[in-house]
């Protein structure tokens, strides 16, 4: 009972930081720490070109970082599947894919 009456006093003191104006440069440090990791992508190997491209666009376009990579990992697999390289696969990418289709799926019809 006391964390929450502190939290009813606190609440109005911590939520300044929600601001957009607050949390805009985090966000752009936070983008500038993950472009960082563009220099270790294999920019030789298509299939992870692909993903890391779409992985990339997807989280911009949605907003959302697990979507961008849910994207990225069923590019992935796709692509790996379409070079002939199905063999260098994990079996855990497949269930991971079917997983993330079944929930794009069901996103899309009950939305």
């Amino acid at each position: 009972m006391k964390s929450f009456s502190l939290s009813l006093v606190a609440f109005p003191l911590f939520s300044i930081f929600t601001h957009p104006s607050v949390t805009a440069m985090a966000l752009v440090l936070v983008g500038v720490f993950m472009m960082e990791q563009l220099r270790h992508i294999d920019w030789d190997d298509k299939a992870i070109l692909v993903s890391a491209f779409i992985t990339i666009l997807t989280t911009i376009l949605t907003y959302s970082i697990g979507d961008g990579i849910a994207f990225g990992i069923l590019s992935y697999v796709l692509v790996m599947l379409a070079q002939g390289r199905r063999k260098e696969l994990n079996v855990l990418l497949y269930i991971l894919s079917l997983a993330f289709v079944v929930y794009f799926a069901a996103s899309a019809i009950w939305g």
